[in-house]
């Protein structure tokens, strides 16, 4: 069937479509899209000799890529038997499609590339070619498992083999029987992976050299040796020095080898639970278990466990050891301090008499605050102790006794020093008005903390509010809706409207005193009264922007804008439409900031003074002005006089020499009297619109000036100076002498 795929005629037609479908493109691209796009979006004028040669050359790229990219797009598009032989390849390199090997298994060259790629597709290949040699290594090459699917005769070909094991040792329990007992084979399995000791001969297995490598690189594939070589001591000293729990496979008389055993729990502490009964009361064993894993007491003798200086060791190492401590040694301080330093937990392993200890407690929530969770019900009990630990983390209190949290005098010491500690009295103390009132004397915001009756007792939000406002928002309905109580909040803070009841919210008096207070409180007030002149007047006296609040009516109320705006004039952002096209209103506005411009009406936008003072606080206005910035002559044409006479202050400023500024007041004028000459309407702002109608002795002129004098307003026809040559401006040769004195002075 390949023969098909390697057809010259097909080859030959598919490389001239190639060809001529990668030139179509990039030429379409480069010569009529791309100039098509640029006239589109900049305009014909842009197009010139330099965008025709960048477009040529994206079509020369473009082609290039097409010319490579096509082949990837066919491999995916077309069906295998019409591609070349090249493309073929790219499609089984690309995809190693299983039903490409399975429709043409007998093929040496397609199946060859399907297990370059995939090893595993081997299975799919005739017998035939699963016993071919070279098919075969490739396919092991790329993935040892390959040779499971490989036939009897080349499972036990020794090339074949060794190469599938060297890259991954399990390799070795799909080979013959044969080379399992074959020692250069298994060596090279055992080398990569230890544990493909398994699947090696017995007499393999019992061969000294073959387990020593096998332990060297993991340790437990001790458990695979022989009877005789577990018992061997060189042997299991390379097994637990390199994984300590090989001692578990070790011969019971090497369990019980100080020299092994010592290597076992130096490399892994818990090794000591597979060492003898004799070696779990060596101290200097355990000492070096424990060093290394503090929980290893566990399997200490119980005569250690009640050693004093082992078990310090084990709980410095890690606190919780202290689990396995003797009942006696818990009990001691020194060691329970060790232990409580070193994981606060461990406090739950301590003796009764100890979790009663303030200084042991101290020291296990300092480490872990919920610690106190293990200390003694007498000591949670107690409100000085308790006191003690709550003033370095208030959260502790959630541990107390439940005789505590609902004892009111203890919580009354407590929630004087700590207003919020409320939070964790019991449902009965936050309902008391004498305990809330401590609390809330302290700290307003344990009012949140409060039960129903303290919310709605008007003594109680009193005092919370005094210290913030804005603690209305946990009071009751009842306070809520008092007028002495609203007063007081927004007196405090404006914002503390926003909880009032719905009553005070429209309650004059109340909502004045808010706004004078925050003027954005006028946000919270009723649709009545934000329709009140006299306390939108307050409010945007306090803030300008709370203007954004009032009702429409007075968003459109002169009196009320223009006292907004000369405040800020950007509340002119929230006027309505009859202040935003009020001349004195917008003049105001703008005069602060020409960006303002923006929320002037159309009218006004186009209204020759209200540009003007814009664009003399800002020329960037120019981009409100309607059409922006195409307007008549007339309207703009004092703006552009300005913003001469702007830039020739500023170099009159900067330059000191009266004879140099004489020279640049009669160009100024000279430019200002041409300026009221001009008659084109196009402009993208005042300094271009001058700028376009300069003669080449003007442009070099203010070229001179703005190098001089450094005025980054006449950057542009600094730019056009550029282009002056001798040939448009003969004067200029004489005008370098004034420019050089310019520069000088």
């Amino acid at each position: 069937m390949l023969e098909n795929f390697t057809s010259k005629n097909n080859f030959k037609v598919y490389s001239s479509l190639r060809i001529l479908i990668s030139i179509f493109v990039g030429a379409l691209l480069g010569i009529y899209i791309v100039p098509a796009i640029i006239s589109y979006l900049f305009g014909a004028s842009v197009l010139n000799s330099t965008v025709f040669v960048c477009s040529l050359s994206l079509g020369l790229l473009v082609t290039s890529s097409i010319y490579n990219i096509l082949p990837l797009l066919l491999c995916e598009i077309m069906p295998l038997r019409y591609l070349p032989q090249d493309l073929l390849e790219e499609r089984l390199k690309d995809c190693f499609e299983i039903h490409t090997v399975e429709t043409h298994p007998n093929n040496i060259e397609v199946v060859k590339l399907a297990v370059a790629k995939k090893g595993s597709t081997l299975q799919y290949a005739s017998e035939e070619l699963r016993n071919d040699v070279g098919t075969v290594k490739l396919a092991v090459a790329r993935h040892c498992g390959a040779l499971k699917y490989a036939s009897e005769e080349l499972r036990s070909n020794i090339d074949v083999v060794k190469l599938a094991v060297v890259q991954y040792g399990w390799a070795l329990r799909y080979t013959s029987e044969d080379l399992k007992n074959n020692i250069d084979v298994v060596k090279l399995a055992v080398a990569q992976r230890g544990g493909a000791l398994e699947d090696a001969s017995e007499e393999l297995q019992n061969n000294i050299e073959v387990v020593k490598l096998a332990v060297a690189q993991r340790g437990e594939a001790l458990r695979y040796a022989s009877k005789e070589l577990r018992n061997k001591i060189e042997v299991v000293k390379i097994a637990v020095a390199r994984n300590g729990p090989a001692l578990q496979y070790a011969s019971e008389a090497l369990r019980n080898n100080i020299e092994v055993v010592k290597l076992a729990v130096a490399q892994y502490g818990w090794a000591l639970r597979y060492t003898s009964e004799d070696l779990k009361n060596n101290i200097d064993v355990v000492k070096v278990a424990l060093s290394y894993c503090g929980e290893a007491l566990e399997y200490a003798s119980e005569d250690l466990r009640n050693n004093i200086e082992v078990v310090k060791l084990a709980v410095a190492q890690d606190g919780m050891a202290l689990e396995y401590a003797s009942k006696e040694l818990r009990n001691n301080i020194e060691v329970v301090k060790l232990a409580v330093e070193q994981c606060g937990w461990a406090l739950q392993y301590a003796s009764e008499e100890l979790r009663n200890n303030i200084e042991v407690v101290k020291l296990a929530v300092a480490q872990n605050g919920r610690a106190l969770e293990y200390a003694s019900e007498e000591l949670r009990n107690d409100s000085e102790k308790m006191k003690i630990l709550v003033a370095e983390n208030d959260c502790l209190l959630k541990y107390a006794s439940e005789e505590l949290r609902n004892d009111s005098e203890k919580m009354k010491i407590l929630v004087a020093e700590n207003g919020c500690l409320l939070k964790y009295a019991s449902e009965e103390l936050r309902d008391n008005i004498d305990v809330v009132k401590l609390a809330v004397e302290q700290d307003c915001w344990a009012l949140e903390y409060a039960g129903e009756v303290p919310r709605n007792d008007i003594e109680v939000v009193k005092l919370a509010i005094a210290q913030n406002g804005y603690a209305l928002e946990y009071a009751g309905e009842v306070p809520r809706n008092d007028i002495e109580v609203g007063k007081l909040a927004v007196v405090q803070n404006g914002f503390a409207l926003k909880y009032a009841s719905e009553e005070l919210r429209n309650n004059i008096e109340v909502v004045k005193l808010a706004v004078e207070q925050c003027g954005w409180a006028l946000q919270y007030a009723s649709e009545e009264l934000r329709n009140d002149i006299e306390v939108v007047k307050l409010a945007v006296a306090e803030y300008d922007m709370a203007l954004k609040y009032a009702s429409e009516e007075l968003r459109n109320n002169i009196d009320v804008v223009k006292l907004a705006v000369e405040q800020d004039c950007w509340a002119l952002e929230c006027a309505g439409q009859g202040p935003r096209n009020d001349k004195e209103v917008v003049k105001i506005a703008v005069a602060q900031n020409g960006w303002v411009l923006e929320y002037a009406s159309e009218d006004l936008r186009q209204n020759k003074e209200v540009v003007s003072i814009a664009l003399l606080q800002n020329k960037a206005a120019i981009k409100y002005v309607p059409g922006y910035g195409y307007i008549g002559d007339r309207d703009i044409l004092p703006s552009a006089i300005g913003y001469l006479k702007a830039v020739s202050a500023s170099c009159f400023f900067k330059v000191k020499n009266p004879k140099f500024k004489n020279y640049m007041q009669l160009l100024f004028s000279n430019l200002i009297m041409r300026a009221r000459r001009l008659s084109n309407p196009s402009f993208i702002d005042p300094s271009t619109y001058i700028v376009s109608y300069l003669t080449p002795i003007d442009a070099a002129a203010l070229a001179g000036v703005s190098k001089s004098v450094n005025c980054m307003d006449v950057r542009k026809p600094a730019t056009l100076a550029i282009a002056v040559d001798k040939a448009s401006c003969p004067e200029l040769p004489s005008l370098n002498s004034i420019l050089a004195h310019i520069s000088k002075n």
